[in-house]
């Protein structure tokens, strides 16, 4: 039919961000999350699932600071087209004072927000870069 449009997801045209803190000095270790980023990064890379490009799918473990965090999805949302998928597995905080989602870091305290990632900013990267019609974002924290 004409005017139709192709909804199938592009995966030549997609990007995948997959963060994994599993390694904390304060908190307790998520000893799984390692395992589930291999594992998801097969599954996606994985022509018989979904089949994104190895170097499309980008692993980041541990990030250290918000912007080893932040910045490889700034890179995967401006390079994705059709699809772009973040995954975050690690410890998230939530601030009682106003309900904000901060996502944690190796050195993050506990209870500490300060030392964490806001979740606001994880979302503004995905939001303000790139053109990619879909966006989906899962948090495992």
């Amino acid at each position: 039919m004409s005017g139709e449009t192709n909804s199938r997801i592009d995966p030549a045209r997609s990007a995948c961000v997959l963060i994994g803190v599993d390694a904390y000095t304060a908190l307790d270790p998520l000893r799984a999350v390692r395992n589930n980023l291999t594992r998801l990064e097969e599954a996606l890379t994985d022509p018989g699932i979904w089949g994104v490009a190895r170097e499309s799918c980008q692993v980041v473990s541990n990030p250290a600071t918000q912007q080893e965090l932040i910045g490889p999805v700034r890179k995967a949302a401006t390079a994705a087209q059709d699809t772009l998928i973040v995954y975050y597995a690690g410890h998230g905080f939530i601030d009682h004072s106003d309900g904000s989602l901060y996502l944690t870091l190796p050195g993050t305290e506990p209870g500490e927000i300060d030392g964490a990632v806001p979740y606001e900013c994880l979302r503004r990267a995905i939001r303000d870069n790139g053109s990619a019609k879909r966006r989906i974002v899962v948090l495992d924290c």
